[in-house]
């Protein structure tokens, strides 16, 4: 018998994958408004109506790109907080997630920082904003129990959570795969700069933050293998 004949359906799934790819890919390298549908359905060997019926509109390429980035970050930090029982650890897996994601998924997270302000502000990408806020409203809660653990100060839990975003969230404009730091070393580096900024001083107060780096990024390796597999 010969191979199993793919499915229409299979076959649609495929282009659908096959054009949010390169859409991705697009919007990393010119931005959102230098992506043409026309010269997508063209790289895609596809015609442009066969991309809007998968998304409808441009729009709706740009909602399936935010969506699908933020929730590989969420799947990512929901195994982690899952398998690791402290908070310094917890809160080294949301810094390594961010920073590791810019090599390991860099298209999806190159177009997702460089069009920020139209993910946050724009009307029509909503849906990407309550994708965003669930992922956030994890995050939050990591470091709410990072400061009954002492890991943390108390203080404004949203200015924490910015100032962890506003160093990590920025490193696509800088970060090159071929640099001479690694992905591994910049995020070990920002963790550590990022728990001695925010947390109390560590002399005398009897809170251990060393942290488990090899474990949150077999973990994190462990989540994308995960998702890659669905």
């Amino acid at each position: 018998m010969g191979a199993r004949q793919q499915t229409r359906a299979e076959a649609g799934n495929e282009t659908r994958d096959r054009v949010l790819r390169l859409f991705t890919e697009m919007v990393a390298e010119h931005g959102y408004h230098g992506t043409a549908i026309g010269e997508l359905a063209r790289l895609a060997g596809v015609s442009k109506g066969a991309v809007l019926h998968h998304f409808g509109t441009k729009d709706g390429l740009l909602v399936a790109a935010g969506v699908n980035y933020i929730d590989r970050r969420d799947a990512e930090l929901e195994l982690a907080f899952e398998r690791l029982d402290n908070a310094v650890d917890q809160f080294g897996a949301v810094v390594y997630s961010t920073i590791l994601a810019q090599r390991d998924d860099r298209a999806a997270s190159r177009a997702f920082g460089r069009e920020f302000s139209i993910f946050k502000s724009d009307p029509r990408l909503q849906e990407v904003r309550d994708h965003r806020d669930r992922y956030v409203g994890r995050v939050t809660e990591m470091i709410e129990r990072c400061v009954v653990a002492s890991v943390l100060r108390r203080g404004n839990i949203d200015l924490a959570l910015m100032q962890i975003y506003g160093m990590c969230n920025w490193t696509w404009a800088w970060y090159r795969p071929n640099g001479r730091l690694s992905a591994e070393e910049i995020a070990r580096r920002f963790t550590r700069t990022l728990l001695a900024g925010l947390g109390p001083p560590l002399e005398g107060s009897g809170v251990k933050c060393e942290v488990d780096d090899a474990t949150i990024v077999e973990l994190l390796r462990e989540a994308n293998g995960q998702l890659a597999s669905v």
